[in-house]
């Protein structure tokens, strides 16, 4: 299982004022580990719950987000939330909204982050993506967690991008 220590020397990396990730050093096995937090992009959320579709997920992302779920914390912003329900509603994906709302809302390492002013300040200086992929990164860098995401545009942001 992916995760850091409490007592580890940490180098953050700063866009304009945001601490947007945190390299990790010295960690040894038997410190006592702060659980792994992710963010989840919505075709990666969409992807993980039907598992006819787990196959898409990369190997590392797969790991990463089932690792999350077993001793973690998975951050969804509000917009993932509304983007399924959206493409629920058109069929073009094959699951019940409410059905993973109420899944979402049950389950322990599940929390759905809104949409405030700071992660909107942040969302400001992720120029040159379509909105809801700035709300999406800037969620998970104002969780200072891990994205998890296929979407290559992301990963040319500094921020700590899984797939």
């Amino acid at each position: 299982m992916a995760s850091i220590c409490p007592e580890e020397k940490r180098r953050a990396c700063v866009f304009e004022g945001t601490i947007l990730q945190y390299e990790y050093h010295g960690c040894g096995p038997e410190e006592s580990p702060i659980p792994l937090e992710v963010t989840l992009d919505t075709h990666a959320l969409v992807w993980y719950l039907d598992s006819s579709l787990n196959d898409r997920l990369s190997a590392l992302a797969l790991q990463t987000i089932d690792d999350a779920e077993t001793a973690g914390r998975i951050h969804l912003s509000v917009i993932v939330l509304a983007e399924i329900l959206h493409l629920s509603e058109k069929g073009r994906i094959n699951l019940d909204y409410s059905a993973l709302y109420r899944k979402i809302v049950d389950s322990a390492p599940y929390v759905i982050e809104s949409l405030t002013p700071e992660v909107l300040t942040i969302a400001v200086g992720l120029k040159g993506l379509e909105l809801h992929d700035r709300i999406i990164l800037a969620t998970a860098i104002h969780t200072q967690s891990a994205l998890i995401s296929k979407d290559i545009e992301l990963r040319q942001y500094p921020a700590n991008v899984i797939w």
